[in-house]
């Protein structure tokens, strides 16, 4: 399934693994607010996701907004 914004769909995957670096997070934050979207909806088979974002330094992070 092919979803706006260039993304596809992950629903059918029980476990996923995002990489992301620097400010290279934004196409898997999109990744993470799909999973959230459908999991609320009940519409994915997604359980697990694992996030690894290599920075240069933790000034690059800032508390995450999060928003259900």
């Amino acid at each position: 399934q092919h979803l706006t914004g260039g993304i596809h769909s992950l629903a059918s995957y029980g476990t996923l693994l995002l990489i992301a670096g620097g400010i290279g997070i934004t196409h898997p934050m999109s990744y993470l607010n799909e999973v959230i979207a459908t999991f609320t909806e009940q519409k994915t088979a997604t359980r697990k996701v694992h996030l690894v974002w290599i920075v240069r330094s933790l000034g690059m992070i800032t508390p995450p907004v999060v928003v259900i």
